[in-house]
């Protein structure tokens, strides 16, 4: 189970989330979900986000507390459930049955690293960088059968950070190759230090940047245009966002309360660039990947 089981860290006033992100570009099919529940004592509930990136729409459906459970390995929210094999969900916006194959998960004990020890108010992993998903859907009335790629991750704390970015991208030109990365201004007891992680795996070797292992991290950011530049040792690995159009996402502030705007868009444009020395190891594109940038703040 890993970085998928149930924490223990949220029982009171905190937050806890799995998104799943499934994508069959030949079907214009490209949703994230989101099951998860909040325990702020003022507004406890469960609750499904579904994210059409195609369509550019964002639903909550929102849950009693007593529909979220956690057992035999699987996430459930009433009749809606999410393990690392399958999703099922019926709802008015969208009704999913999918299967999940040739899992990539993280091979890391974890993606942030000692700073998993730390005292902080979010926390993040990876689960699973790539994989192929097969199964049915109905959007808005409309029935198609799915073959595409999933990605999955959970976060889980007591709010998010004050300020941070994430990229995600498994639809690269060159196959094999999956990236996920996040970082920001991390909330601590007394301090918000800048930290972050990058996992970028290919077919033949993964590669890890973070905070933790002396990177480096700079970051250029323009309207339509957002340039990552990391380096460790000898290596250098550019990662270029453009061409994201973002739609509001819900996501938990002080307490786990469900009222922070998130802006996320999971059709941006990436491209990546690893260099050791002057010697080009990857270059490669991939469309249809996911972005926030709430560095603003």
């Amino acid at each position: 189970m890993g970085h998928f089981a149930l924490k223990s860290k949220v029982k009171t006033n905190g937050f806890e989330g799995w998104y799943l992100r499934l994508s069959d570009p030949q079907k214009t099919f490209n949703v994230a979900l989101i099951f998860a529940h909040t325990t702020n004592q003022e507004d406890p509930h469960a609750f499904i986000q579904i994210f059409d990136g195609t369509k550019k729409t964002n639903t909550y459906l929102r849950f009693d507390s007593e529909a979220f459970r956690f057992e035999n390995d699987t996430v459930f929210i009433g009749e809606n459930h999410l393990s690392l094999t399958s999703v099922h969900l019926k709802t008015q916006v969208l009704t999913l049955d999918a299967t999940f194959e040739n899992p990539i998960y993280n091979k890391e004990k974890s993606a942030m690293g000692i700073l998993e020890k730390f005292p902080l108010e979010t926390f993040q992993e990876v689960v699973i960088m790539d994989g192929t998903m097969h199964g049915k859907a109905k959007v808005y009335g409309k029935d198609m059968t799915l073959d595409g790629t999933l990605y999955m991750e959970k976060t889980y704390g007591h709010k998010f950070p004050k300020t941070w970015f994430w990229v995600q991208a498994n639809h690269f030109n060159i196959p094999g190759v999956s990236l996920s990365m996040s970082g920001g201004h991390v909330p601590t007891i007394k301090v918000r230090p800048f930290g972050f992680f990058v996992l970028l795996y290919t077919s033949t070797k993964n590669y890890r940047f973070a905070t933790y292992d002396l990177s480096r991290m700079k970051i250029f950011h323009e309207a339509k245009k957002t340039r990552f530049l990391v380096k460790k040792w000898f290596k250098t690995l550019e990662v270029i966002v453009t061409q994201h159009d973002p739609t509001e996402l819900v996501g938990p502030t002080d307490g786990g309360l469900m009222t922070l705007p998130v802006y996320e868009s999971i059709r941006a444009h990436v491209k990546v660039t690893l260099k050791r020395g002057s010697t080009t190891l990857l270059t490669t594109e991939s469309p249809l990947s996911g972005f926030e940038y709430m560095m603003k703040g």
